[in-house]
C-alpha cells in the first residue's frame, strides 16, 4: 500500500479514537492517554518526508501502526 494512502488512513482513524474517547464513559483516563499517545506518535509521522517514506522499514512500520491503532479503534 502507498506509504501517503497509510499515513491518511492512520491520521484519519487517530481523529476516529479522539472522538471516541470523548464519549467513553468507562477507563476515561486510560483511554484519554491512548489518544495522547496516538497524537504524539502521528506529531513524529508529520515530519517524514518522501524520501523517508520510500524506505522499506518506514514501509512495514507504518503499515503495523495502522493496524494497531484500527485495532484501538475497534
Amino acid at each position: 500500500m502507498d506509504p501517503i494512502a497509510v499515513l491518511n488512513i492512520i491520521y484519519g482513524t487517530a481523529v476516529l479514537i479522539k472522538k471516541t474517547v470523548e464519549d467513553v464513559k468507562a477507563n476515561q483516563q486510560q483511554c484519554k492517554r491512548l489518544g495522547e499517545r496516538i497524537d504524539a506518535i502521528n506529531q513524529c509521522l508529520k515530519s517524514l518526508n518522501d524520501r523517508d517514506l520510500k524506505r522499506s522499514e518506514i514501509k512495514q512500520s507504518l503499515d503495523n501502526f495502522r493496524k494497531c491503532v484500527q485495532e484501538c479503534l475497534d
